[in-house]
């Protein structure tokens, strides 16, 4: 009987994971919700996409690549945060501590911004 249900579930799990239904390469917007699940009125513009990954354990693997643009406030500045997902997974932890950095970005038009950003511990980038 167990023989039976492992496939079962397996397949469950694997069938939830691949339709999450996530729109990759373009850009989407999403309402924020709080604890509860309510709406705050707020909303996020996000972007994913797919690529793939190199580290000194592994080369050439799948990744997926998350956007969140959390907008302006109203003196202009904007957050965002990165999050890299190895194996289209499990989000990369990028730092062992919490740091601070700097992000170079060459725009289309060839000037080069820069972006303050936080290396966070439990992964992923946060930038303004």
């Amino acid at each position: 009987m167990n023989k039976f249900f492992l496939p079962l579930i397996l397949l469950f799990t694997f069938s939830n994971i691949s339709a999450q239904g996530l729109t990759y390469d373009d850009w989407e917007t999403s309402a924020i919700v709080d604890d509860f699940g309510d709406p705050t009125g707020d909303k996020v513009s996000r972007y994913f996409s797919q690529g793939k990954f190199s580290n000194s354990a592994t080369t050439g693997e799948d990744m997926t690549f998350k956007f969140v643009d959390y907008g302006r406030n109203e003196e202009g500045e904007g957050t965002a945060q990165i999050d890299i997902f190895e194996y289209n997974r499990t989000k990369a932890q990028l730092a062992y501590e919490t740091s601070l950095g700097v992000m170079k970005c060459k725009m289309p038009d060839g000037s080069v911004k820069s972006f303050q950003l936080y290396a966070l511990k439990s992964g992923g980038l946060a930038l303004w």
